[in-house]
């Protein structure tokens, strides 16, 4: 996470999306980038996460949030329903507390 923490302070603006891929993942096509900005602009959201496909083909477990979850902000308590590719504007990345990515 230090890594993630620099790239955002040192190599971004703040209106930049910041997209988080595992380096064992590999993208869809040559216009996922595209693709984000795109939603990113016409959605106007502020974070976004997606899902993905093994070498099997099948589909993972991602799904969106239950909407008592983002109703009582209880991320933390909720069953974990996200995966691998990570999409936000790097502002909201850097008002993250470090402490508050750490666990006890």
């Amino acid at each position: 996470m230090p890594n993630l923490r620099m790239a955002a302070k040192e190599y971004c603006k703040p209106e930049d999306i910041f997209i988080i891929v595992d380096g064992d993942d590999e993208l869809l096509g040559r216009q996922v980038f595209r693709l984000f900005n795109a939603i990113f602009q016409e959605k106007k959201i502020w974070f976004m996460y997606t899902n993905y496909v093994p070498q099997g083909g099948l589909v993972g477990y991602s799904c969106p949030f239950h909407e008592d979850v983002i109703k009582n902000n209880s991320y933390r308590k909720s069953n974990f329903l996200t995966s691998h590719l990570r999409a936000f504007y790097t502002q909201l990345f850097r008002n993250i507390k470090e402490e508050d990515l750490k666990d006890d």
